[in-house]
């Protein structure tokens, strides 16, 4: 008999996290903070790359493993072989993040009786995503699922329509840590950011955009609709944080020969994007393909109004006017117009909309409500309790 008082020793639930790897991006960003948050006793994680870490792996808590498969392009039977023999050392669960993730996951946990599989999806069907020898593969797959989660309730949706189902398949909303994004305190602090970049104040405004050169993220779109609306709207500049993917080079070529280069910013990867975030007056998330744009909850939470295309996500964050902008920007001339209308309004209007973004972001996308969430189905998944 245990003396009174005493407390019961639960052993950590043991947690992989397959990842393609941890590059610049939204889901990697907030996955790393989570496992920081959570991996503080009850959790333990360790991740596994199918590729390279990535650059977010630098900011893990030192207790945490990455391990890098290093693998190359295509498929590679060994890279599961090798996944296989790291599951085996003993964890309670695998957490994958998208489709190839969970294609060696499978593979490894020979369908998920070596180790039970919690699947994530994180952004919208691509067309190729779509196709139906696509389609088939999530659907056999998934039977290897003890639990699927998306990151928006549209995406179950978008899942249902295209008869891709499980029996336990449900939304785990994204959060977003308003102490670490907050508004500007005051417009003299504005200044001294936006001096960092050589932008006048006050009479410059900035839009800009946050995330690396993939396609989907239709920066080529952007710039060209900003230099339309640059036209009649010479005091806003455009800023670009952001590093990596395909589209790299040809971005920056593209503001490199722009007749407005100088109203243009290209600030890199930022580990801290904070500060570039609050700086803003208008953030654009002119993405084709998103689950839920974590960018726009941490432009909601610093105050600073978004325009978003309407993709999967977008509208169960912001609400016209509170936080900004759902609208279809899927083509220049309607980015323009957009913008135009966003653009044309007073600075106490963007701060007004900003103001309310603000609110939303601390009363419904809580970071410790999120990770309270993500904690609950951890333990579900594996029949264990807190302490």
């Amino acid at each position: 008999m245990l003396p009174s008082g005493s407390q019961v020793f639960r052993p950590p639930i043991r947690v992989l996290e397959v990842v393609d790897t941890l590059d610049a991006g939204g889901m990697e960003k907030q996955l790393v903070a989570l496992m920081n948050k959570l991996g503080q006793g009850e959790f333990e994680f360790e991740v596994c790359c199918l590729r390279h870490a990535g650059v977010h792996a630098a900011s893990l808590n030192p207790v945490q493993v990455v391990h890098a498969l290093e693998k190359p392009e295509g498929f590679r039977l060994e890279v599961a072989l090798r996944l296989h023999k790291l599951i085996r050392r003993g964890f309670d669960l695998v957490h994958t993040h998208n489709l190839a993730p969970l294609i060696y996951a499978s593979l490894a946990t020979l369908g998920g009786v070596v180790c039970p599989i919690f699947h994530g999806e994180h952004s919208q069907f691509s067309p190729s995503d779509a196709k139906p020898w696509r389609l088939l593969q999530r659907q056999l797959l998934y039977r290897s699922c003890k639990a699927i989660h998306t990151v928006s309730s549209r995406q179950c949706d978008e899942l249902s329509s295209m008869c891709i189902t499980h029996p336990s398949i449900f939304p785990l909303i994204n959060g977003v840590n308003t102490r670490n994004f907050q508004p500007a305190a005051d417009a003299s602090e504005k200044s001294v950011l936006r001096g960092a970049l050589g932008v006048p104040w006050p009479e410059s405004k900035l839009l800009g955009i946050v995330g690396r050169f993939g396609s989907f993220k239709r920066h080529l779109e952007l710039i060209e609709s900003f230099e339309k609306t640059a036209e009649a709207h010479p005091d806003w500049r455009l800023v670009i944080v952001g590093d990596g993917g395909p589209n790299k080079d040809r971005v920056l070529e593209r503001m490199r020969n722009s007749a407005f280069a100088s109203g243009m910013h290209w600030c890199g990867h930022q580990q801290n994007v904070a500060p570039y975030i609050k700086m803003l007056d208008l953030l654009v998330v002119a993405s084709s393909n998103e689950g839920l744009s974590n960018v726009s909850l941490e432009a909601l939470a610093s105050g600073v109004p978004v325009l978003s295309n309407a993709v999967c996500g977008a509208d169960e964050i912001i609400l016209p006017g509170q936080g900004g902008w759902v609208k279809d920007i899927s083509t220049v001339d309607r980015m323009v117009a957009a913008l135009h209308d966003c653009v044309g309004l007073s600075t106490a209007e963007l701060h007004f909309v900003g103001h309310l973004g603000r609110r939303r972001a601390e009363t419904l996308f809580s970071w410790d409500a999120m990770s309270q969430r993500y904690a609950d189905h951890l333990r579900r998944l594996t029949r264990k309790t807190g302490n």
